[in-house]
């Protein structure tokens, strides 16, 4: 879909960035610098999906003229926004729960996304299939995954860490890594 197609446009690869340096820093015993690259990780994600929302809203008219041939159906561009939002700081929870190798969380709250979906989606097929009506099922299933993904993160003990004291504010421990994080990203 456009909307699954803009998430990945704007992506900030910040999964990859979770995962190879948490454990490049937990190697090397830095463990402020550990903390900070989940800060940072997830301060990208966050601004990655923002910036696509953003985008999406501000180019919907010339969007829906060339994607969907017609520029009275803006409305669904600003649903594909949704859509994106709806998986603010999925990545970084993925990237989290990837990290403690909790892949079979990753695969559940899969599983539950697209039996919600499926549930969702094929009343609205049945009964009254509209476009708009499809996205807004499919925005609350990636809402619903996202949100699971947070709950299952929150209790491992990455984000304990990141977020013990100081976890936010541990960014500065990064400076030496600009230039190598700045390549990475």
């Amino acid at each position: 879909s456009a909307a699954t197609l803009a998430r990945q446009v704007f992506s900030s690869r910040s999964n990859a960035l979770l995962i190879r340096y948490h454990a490049r820093f937990g190697a090397l015993e830095q463990r402020r610098a550990r903390r900070a690259v989940v800060g940072l990780a997830l301060l990208l994600d966050l601004a990655a999906t923002a910036l696509g929302a953003l985008l999406l809203v501000a180019l919907a008219t010339p969007l829906a003229a060339i994607v969907l041939h017609d520029p009275a159906h803006r409305p669904l561009v600003h649903l594909g926004a949704l859509l994106l939002l709806c998986g603010l700081g999925n990545a970084t929870a993925t990237a989290l729960l990837s990290v403690e190798q909790r892949f079979g969380a990753i695969a559940t709250t899969d599983a539950v996304a697209a039996v919600v979906t499926l549930l969702l989606v094929a009343p609205i097929t049945l009964l009254a299939p509209a476009v708009a009506y499809l996205l807004l099922a499919i925005a609350g299933a990636t809402l619903l995954q996202t949100a699971l993904r947070w709950m299952l993160a929150a209790r491992g003990a990455v984000w304990a860490d990141a977020t013990g004291d100081r976890g936010w504010r541990a960014l500065g421990a990064l400076r030496p890594y600009a230039g190598e994080l700045g390549r990475f990203v």
